[in-house]
């Protein structure tokens, strides 16, 4: 007989953390998203877990959770769950599934696996609860950079008209302004908090202070909205703060991991060239409640 399905507590968290570090590079998902937790004083970051029996410790499922608001196209504010999985099976995987209180009718869910492809399990959840009507799959996959590379890395030979630091909050209004392919799937305030929370860098130039390349940590899609400034491309900032970054989260005690779209080849020759490698397929499947009138339709087909 299986366990019960747990939220963790902070005592929780720390065993998991030692889980999940034999299961790196992979899981390094899992990983960021339960060391955010542990940092958060809030519950945007939660944690589930599946002991495979009720006297036994051994985990057979753990759910990472970061959860965002987002606007809708009524402009309301809508919930966006990203959850971030390991598991033994995707049975274990869709047990904490259904425990999780996720409101299936209104939020949005963007989930991770493994594979390029969502199981037919998972796939089979959702359509159950009427979420495939109008889903996304990204296919992507899974680069790192070691800690001790990144450790490495030398980040103060820098041209004499620029230099990098750490993010602040009043620069996320920017930074939302130029995430435009991800846009609908965050606010301004959430990324506020995670520059707050995570590892973060940013490239300005001395003679006005104007931030014109970043990263920043996004749980759990590890160094994220690497963005460079119209008129200033072409100069190597970005290898920049990448590299910047890289170092910070190995400081923190992140491993440094990016997801690349399949077909990305400009972003994976990029982080190639750093020193990034390839450790797995990976798919992200964003969900969002049916329409009353594709309700409707499945009910009578």
């Amino acid at each position: 007989m299986a366990g019960s399905v747990t939220l963790a507590s902070r005592s929780d968290l720390f065993c998991l953390l030692s889980f999940l570090d034999s299961r790196l590079p992979a899981h390094c998902e899992v990983q960021m998203v339960v060391k955010a937790a542990l940092l958060a004083a809030n519950t945007s970051y939660q944690v589930f877990f599946l002991h495979e029996s009720p006297s036994n410790d051994t985990y057979s499922a753990i759910v990472a959770i970061k959860k965002e608001n987002v606007i809708s196209q009524t402009q309301q504010n809508q919930k966006i769950w990203n959850l971030a999985e390991w598991s033994i099976d995707e049975n274990a995987l869709l047990r904490v599934y259904e425990a999780i209180d996720i409101d299936w009718k209104r939020d949005l869910v963007l989930a991770f696996n493994k594979h390029h492809n969502p199981h037919e399990k998972i796939l089979k959840f959702l359509e159950d609860r009427h979420r495939l009507g109008e889903h996304c799959v990204y296919s992507a996959g899974r680069y790192v950079l070691d800690i001790s590379e990144a450790m490495k890395l030398q980040t103060t030979s820098l041209p004499d008209e620029v230099y990098v630091k750490s993010l602040e909050r009043h620069h996320a209004p920017l930074i939302y302004e130029h995430w435009t392919a991800f846009k609908h799937t965050t606010t301004v305030d959430d990324i506020a908090d995670e520059i707050d929370l995570l590892p973060s860098a940013g490239l300005f130039l001395k003679d006005n202070d104007e931030l014109v390349s970043w990263i920043m940590g996004h749980a759990p899609m590890g160094m994220s909205r690497l963005f460079t400034m119209d008129g200033h491309r072409r100069k190597g900032y970005a290898t920049l703060v990448t590299l910047y970054m890289s170092k910070r989260m190995a400081q923190s005690g992140f491993l440094p991991f990016v997801n690349i779209v399949v077909g990305n080849t400009a972003s994976t020759k990029f982080f190639e060239g750093l020193g990034f490698r390839f450790v797995r397929p990976l798919n992200a499947i964003l969900t969002k409640p049916q329409s009353t009138d594709q309700t409707a339709t499945s009910a009578t087909n």
